[in-house]
């Protein structure tokens, strides 16, 4: 039998972690993709708007900070997520899974 040189060994040994890597994050996402409920008409699109004000919002005032933030009866009164993406943009988005609710 022959014997690997140091380069082929640690070859072999990259390519094994890849595998076992790449073969642990494949059962990962697919559990995590099947625990999400497929029904959906739970789906529950709002149209409007609201405002906030962002001075009072300590959690605000850099770009990339962001905040959780109830706004009345607004996504089914549960809190948003505001990220300030800009000087002068913003980015909401539900705190509810739209597909488990």
């Amino acid at each position: 039998m022959k014997e690997l040189s140091i380069e082929e060994r640690r070859g072999f040994l990259l390519k094994a972690a890849s595998m076992i890597g790449i073969s642990v994050c494949a059962g990962s996402m697919v559990a995590a993709l099947s625990s999400c409920e497929k029904d959906e008409s739970k789906i529950v699109a709002t149209h409007g708007s609201f405002t906030v004000d962002i001075s009072s919002e300590s959690g605000l005032s850099a770009v990339g900070d962001g905040i959780k933030k109830s706004v009345g009866t607004y996504n089914a009164s549960k809190p948003v997520i505001i990220i300030r993406t800009s000087d002068t943009s913003f980015m909401v988005v539900s705190s509810v899974c739209n597909h488990a609710g």
